[in-house]
């Protein structure tokens, strides 16, 4: 039984404007990947910024909360025994 090529992904087409094109086959060539793989390359780059883009806006909001913020911070405390597990005497604080 012959095993499936498993290089061949399932794809779909999409419409871009002849500059996004240019920019992906520039970006593409200049890495030596295809325009799918750049493709990709650029969309998981742009999901991880925008993740951590609401993870720091988020965080600030926390901080500006002072109630929040020191909830959050006798929370921390309370994982200290647990973090310092035989750690020795050191200590660290934000």
């Amino acid at each position: 039984m012959q095993q499936p090529d498993l290089s061949i992904m399932a794809t779909t087409t999409i419409r871009v404007s002849p500059e996004a094109h240019r920019i992906l086959k520039l970006l593409s060539d200049r890495r030596g990947v295809s325009l799918v793989e750049a493709l990709d390359e650029i969309v998981g780059a742009w999901e991880r910024d925008h993740f951590f883009q609401e993870f720091n806006e988020a965080y600030a909001a926390l901080k500006a909360d002072s109630t929040a913020w020191q909830e959050e911070i006798a929370e921390r405390g309370s994982w200290d025994v647990t973090l310092m597990d035989n750690q020795g005497d050191e200590h660290v604080t934000d």
